[in-house]
């Protein structure tokens, strides 16, 4: 079998409607024009993490790279105020230097009403000498009334959930950003979780130096707040709320051309955002076929499993899972389709087989990062390093050895 390669631009027709941030390979935040792709890698390492797919999101935060004294975030008297370098090119970011008072300690800001869905609040935090740094956003008409807060260790960069009486389906993570511009480590810590008591008021808070009395300092480089159960990539907002718009990846007529109806197999890796403690839920890697009612999908659902499944006249052919949770890593999967015989596999293990379904009469459309190959939308937060079409359906050997290497 003969593979031939082709450029992402003759294979994928790639629009977003407004500009968006990523990682270079030195780990430095770049800021990519309206419809140009992002091609990411791991702010620590450097390492590529392939195309970075989106769904839209909104920053719902004022002032979110702004933590002087005149900014929408009270509680200025509590530190020490100057400034220090920023990770975004143009911005300024704010060192804060706890002034050892006996209350207080926060900067706060009033953020609009709760939902009754999953929320998720971030904060990207560079360390000069605290001990501990705690962020979190709270219910204003409750009685001890934390959604979720979070307080960092700064040693081992471990985190935990302190309090969460007003929220339910809450966790912390904290991602290693490696050295930041000011010599610091540098962290994104984030928050999630799901108000008890949606339509009161919510503020979000910033603990930089933890909640103990200290003269602790700690760089504050961006917040974002979003009504979504996993963060995404840095939305900057100066006066207003700010959208940035979906990434939309939809495979060219050239690409389509090269995948069979009536069998074949594909080869992916894939990293889901938000696993590994942050509810996720379904959300499409790859969808092809023609419309909602016949499709071919990879998918991460029930236990942050890949999926493949597929649809014909608006009824499942096909459901098997992979048994292998990404859990926030990268999964090399290999999946197969023809008629009564579609396969699945990740990471060279078993493959798991459905030997009852038909397949879509055609193959019209397709996107990444969706799970319906002709939808305007998208409901992905993915990297993807790479996909493979072959036109045969492969051998279930060859299929563990395409997700083993």
């Amino acid at each position: 079998m003969t593979l031939q390669k082709d450029s992402f631009a003759n294979l994928v027709t790639f629009t977003r409607a407004s500009t968006g941030y990523y990682f270079d390979a030195s780990g430095v935040v770049q800021s990519a024009a309206v419809d140009a792709v992002r091609f990411d890698h791991d702010p620590d390492t450097g390492t590529a993490r392939g195309i970075l797919v989106e769904e839209a999101r909104t920053n719902e935060l004022t002032d979110s790279n702004d933590f002087s004294a005149s900014s929408d975030w009270s509680g200025d008297r509590d530190f020490t105020i100057t400034t220090a370098t920023s990770i975004f090119s143009g911005e300024t970011a704010y060192s804060l230097e706890n002034k050892n008072l006996s209350v207080a300690r926060s900067r706060i800001e009033s953020a609009g009403t709760l939902t009754a869905s999953a929320e998720t609040y971030s904060v990207i935090l560079e360390n000069v000498d605290a001990v501990k740094s705690g962020i979190g956003f709270y219910d204003l008409g409750a009685p001890s009334g934390w959604v979720v807060f979070g307080e960092l260790t700064w040693s081992g960069l471990g985190a935990v959930v302190s309090f969460s009486q007003q929220g339910t389906s809450t966790s912390v993570t904290v991602e290693d950003w490696g050295t930041g511009p000011n010599g610091g480590q540098l962290v994104r810590l984030t928050v999630t979780g799901t108000p008890v008591n949606s339509g009161n008021r919510r503020s979000v808070y910033i603990y930089p130096s933890g909640t103990s009395q200290n003269g602790e300092t700690v760089v504050v480089h961006h917040a974002q707040h979003e009504k979504a159960a996993f963060v995404s990539s840095p939305i900057v907002t100066t006066t207003s709320a700010v959208t940035r718009a979906a990434d939309r990846a939809v495979l060219s007529a050239t690409a389509l051309a090269a995948i069979p109806a009536t069998e074949g197999a594909i080869a992916t890796e894939v990293k889901f955002a938000g696993d590994s403690g942050q509810a996720s839920g379904a959300r499409g890697a790859l969808a092809i076929g023609a419309d909602g009612s016949n499709r071919m999908l990879l998918y991460n659902g029930s236990g942050e499993n890949l999926f493949l499944f597929s649809a014909v006249g608006g009824v499942a052919q096909a459901r098997i899972s992979t048994g292998v949770s990404d859990t926030g890593q990268f999964k090399k999967t290999a999946m197969a389709y023809k008629a009564n015989d579609y396969a699945i596999t990740s990471d060279g293990n078993i493959v798991a087989t459905d030997t009852s379904g038909t397949v879509p009469p055609t193959i019209s459309a397709g996107r990444i990062g969706a799970t319906v190959p002709n939808s305007a939308g998208g409901n992905a937060g993915m990297w993807i390093k790479n996909i493979v079409f072959y036109p045969t359906r492969l051998s279930n050997t060859d299929l563990e050895a395409l997700s083993g290497t």
